[in-house]
C-alpha cells in the first residue's frame, strides 16, 4: 500500500495551525486533514506537516482509521466473544474468588501468628546501637567522629593512676 493509497478518505483544511504539546515545545505551520471515524463516524483529525501535505514527504498517519476513543480496540463493532465462552469466563471467575477468599482467611490467621511469635522473640534481641556522625575530617583524610566515651574513660584513668597532663595537653 503507497501513501497516496493511505490518503483516500481524508479531507484537507484549509490554513495551518500552531499545536502546543503542553511540555514547551509549539509546533507551527501544521496542516489539518480529517476523516470520519470507522467505528462511529464522528470526525477526526491529524496535524501534518507542509512537506507531507503537498506530498513529498511520507507521515503514517495516515493509517488511522478510527478516532482515538475507537483506536485500541481491535474488534469490529457488534462483535464479541460467543455466549457459551463468556459463561465459562464467568464460572471460573466466582470459583477463583472463592479460592482465594478462602485463602486471605488462612493467611490472616498465619499473620497473627506470625506476629504472636515475633512478639515473644523480641525479648531476645539486642538494643540498637547509634553510630557518631562524623563532625570533622583530619589532615590525613580521615574521619574524626566524637568519642565522648572514650574521652571519658581516658580521663578516669588518668585520674585513678595520678598521671600529669602534658603542656601540650591543655
Amino acid at each position: 500500500m503507497t501513501n497516496t493509497d493511505k490518503r483516500t478518505g481524508w479531507e484537507r483544511m484549509p490554513g495551518t495551525h500552531d499545536i502546543d504539546n503542553g511540555k514547551g515545545k509549539v509546533y507551527r505551520g501544521l496542516v489539518r486533514f480529517e476523516r470520519p471515524c470507522a467505528t462511529c463516524g464522528e470526525s477526526f483529525g491529524i496535524y501534518v506537516t507542509q512537506g507531507t501535505a503537498d506530498g513529498e514527504t511520507r507521515n503514517s498517519s495516515f493509517g488511522l482509521r478510527n478516532c482515538e476513543k475507537h483506536r485500541m480496540r481491535m474488534a469490529a463493532p457488534g462483535t464479541g466473544i460467543p455466549s457459551d465462552e463468556a459463561e465459562k469466563l464467568r464460572t471460573a471467575n466466582t470459583t477463583m474468588k472463592e479460592e482465594l477468599e478462602g485463602l486471605y482467611a488462612r493467611n490472616s490467621a498465619l499473620y497473627a501468628e506470625n506476629e504472636i511469635l515475633k512478639a515473644r522473640l523480641g525479648v531476645y534481641e539486642l538494643p540498637t546501637i547509634e553510630v557518631p556522625k562524623v563532625t570533622a575530617w583530619s589532615g590525613n583524610g580521615m574521619a574524626k567522629a566524637p568519642d565522648p566515651t572514650g574521652e571519658m574513660l581516658r580521663r578516669q584513668w588518668a585520674e585513678k593512676n595520678n598521671v600529669k597532663k602534658m603542656p601540650w595537653d591543655s
